[in-house]
């Protein structure tokens, strides 16, 4: 038998990694998940990140015990699977800019005299939002790429705002959450 040795492709991820958020995206299978959020029309913004984590949906098992014994005198058994979870994806966003995530987080914006822009959270009828996170390697287009997309998540956390760092930017935590349906996971090869 011959050992087949694997050599794994370094990605090449910063500290901060992009992640765009987006709204009408249509998964296809013509297209990479990259390639649908670059040609979407309308809302699409794209944002630095660091402390980015998404947790795919899990699936849990429950353990359902019967009367007797199976034919190798084990207890008679069975894993009983339920509903898969939601996906998640939490980050600390690093903006420099006004209103760039803010359509995505509320049901809408309200014009102040004086050229401001006011905004809530916490609406029930906030939008949903396609999020992408693409983590490539050295080179665009190369292999090694990865591609994470949220489809029609619901942000469920605009979170602690932090103005303090010295470096000209300011932070926010978001988290959004989607079904399992709407989860996908790409490679390029």
């Amino acid at each position: 038998m011959a050992i087949t040795t694997l050599t794994p492709v370094r990605l090449a991820i910063g500290r901060e990694s992009k992640v765009t958020f987006a709204t009408g995206i249509t998964v296809a299978s013509t297209s990479s998940l990259e390639a649908l959020f670059i040609a979407v029309s309308g809302s699409n913004v794209s944002a630095l990140a660091k402390n980015i984590t998404i947790t795919p949906p899990e699936t849990a098992h429950d353990l359902q015990s019967f009367l007797s014994v199976d034919t190798n005198d084990f207890q008679n058994q069975m894993l009983e699977e339920k509903p898969p979870g939601l996906a998640t994806f939490t980050a600390t966003m690093i903006l420099d800019e006004d209103e760039s995530l803010e359509p995505f987080l509320t049901s809408g914006a309200t014009t102040v005299t004086g050229g401001y822009t006011r905004y809530q959270t916490g609406k029930s009828a906030g939008p949903d939002t396609d999020i992408l996170v693409n983590i490539s390697g050295s080179t665009a287009g190369s292999s090694g790429v990865v591609n994470l997309a949220l489809i029609d998540s619901k942000i469920t956390k605009f979170g602690d705002v932090k103005v303090s760092g010295p470096d000209g930017h300011w932070e926010q935590d978001v988290t959004a959450t989607c079904l399992a349906k709407n989860f996908y996971w790409e490679y390029k090869d």
